[in-house]
């Protein structure tokens, strides 16, 4: 999960650019998500991926999903002031794979392995290299 969360960040970016990189990934799987299953179906995944990561991650206690917004995650800066830049990333990590293991009970690995590619395909490429 860390390729996915961190596949925004530039050489520039700072560590407190992580966190938003982080989220940032997510909102992404989102959208993509939405292109299949809808913007409620994609939006309920994330709130339902958000909350489980949750229960394992305190520094997310502050983060929500967006009222504004289908697909946004609000509340990454307070957390990250509150409790730290890789605590939060962690937390964030842990929503992208609460998410995908979600799909994958949904509609099987498989699929999953390919919208995750559409996603992130220059991660996957390199993973697979090694």
């Amino acid at each position: 999960m860390r390729g996915l969360a961190t596949e925004q960040l530039t050489p520039e970016d700072s560590a407190p650019g992580t966190a938003v990189a982080a989220a940032f990934a997510c909102e992404r799987m989102c959208r993509t998500l939405s292109r299949t299953l809808g913007a409620i179906g994609s939006r309920a995944l994330l709130m339902r991926a958000l909350s489980q990561a949750q229960a394992e991650h305190r520094a997310l206690k502050e983060v929500s999903v967006s009222a504004k917004a289908a697909v946004a995650l609000d509340g990454i800066s307070l957390a990250t002031a509150a409790h730290g830049e890789p605590a939060v990333v962690a937390g964030l990590e842990g929503v992208l794979s609460a998410l995908l293991a979600l799909l994958g009970r949904l509609i099987g690995k498989d699929m999953v392995a390919r919208l995750v590619a559409q996603s992130a395909p220059l991660v996957i490429a390199e993973e697979g290299d090694k």
